[in-house]
């Protein structure tokens, strides 16, 4: 088994690393990469831990970094990185805790003037309280609260919080557009800088960003160098969403990845190396690169 896409309690996960690596062992995993958003944090604790002695497991350092490309709000993944200080110092530059405070308040704000100018019926704080959850989990629920509120939505969003969160960061046909371009740095330098830490850098779940172009997107972003691949097996992918990207990446010569994107069972469902329970990610997808970086 094998999952290059897990989060940790460095970042949104609920999961300690050593948690991490139990739950893995446990469901067989023997490959997996920690991912954490904007943090490479979680492998300072495992330059202490033997995991193949330990746990039969095999790691690739690994990052999940948010950035913009061609307006819309995405996620990058690196893999194989080695310069720890120097991603590290990029991501604090850009992502500590004071500026991703400021982050959620702009955030925060940028939604609520939208309920507002929308007259969209709500009972919320005009100013974020944590306490209510992440910005974009705060008004999907202040929204929600309100039946009539439903005029406002597709039946999808209304539906599924994962899609009201994508029509507010990618679509802008959507009345909860907003605009990420000022808050967050460019994929470009996002990719520039997990290269110069030594990595390689993987387009995170295409099919997740309300799209209606995947494969061009992701052509795009090869054609200006910031990516050297993709995600193509997903907890979210159906199998002809994977299947499509594995036949574009496999005409292309490109390399693949693939994992849960588990953030732990007190948060999403997905397991670690299993998904939703189906998840199955071969090694010779992966083989022809990962193997230089173990």
């Amino acid at each position: 088994m094998i999952d290059l896409h897990i989060h940790s309690v460095y970042s949104d996960g609920t999961y300690t690393v050593r948690e991490v690596l139990e739950e893995a062992k446990k469901n067989h995993v023997t490959l997996l990469s920690i991912t954490d958003h904007n943090t490479v944090g979680a492998y300072e604790e495992l330059k202490g831990i033997n995991t193949e002695e330990t746990y039969d497991i095999k790691t690739i350092s690994g990052i999940e970094i948010n950035c913009m490309y061609d307006n819309a709000k995405i996620e990058v993944l690196g893999y194989g990185m080695t310069d720890f200080e120097g991603i590290q110092q990029w991501c604090d530059d850009h992502f500590s805790k004071e500026k991703d405070r400021a982050f959620r308040n702009q955030e925060y704000a940028r939604l609520f003037e939208v309920l507002t100018n929308n007259n969209i019926r709500n009972d919320l704080p005009e100013i974020w309280d944590p306490q209510l959850g992440l910005p974009h989990t705060a008004i999907y629920n202040g929204i929600r609260k309100h039946d009539d509120n439903q005029a406002f939505m597709r039946k999808e969003e209304w539906n599924s919080f994962d899609l009201f969160f994508r029509t507010a960061t990618t679509n802008r046909d959507s009345i909860f557009f907003i605009e990420y371009s000022d808050m967050v740095p460019s994929a470009k330098e996002a990719s520039e800088t997990i290269k110069k830490a030594g990595g390689m850098v993987f387009l995170a779940h295409v099919y997740q960003y309300g799209l209606s172009h995947h494969i061009e997107f992701t052509k795009s972003m090869l054609k200006d160098g910031i990516i050297n691949g993709a995600e193509v097996y997903h907890s979210t992918f159906t199998q002809e969403q994977s299947h499509t990207l594995i036949d574009y990446c496999l005409k292309n010569h490109l390399p693949m990845s693939g994992g849960s994107d588990s953030h732990g069972e007190k948060g999403r469902v997905r397991k670690i190396g299993k998904g939703y329970g189906n998840l199955h990610i071969p090694m010779d997808l992966i083989e022809n690169w990962v193997t230089k970086f173990l």
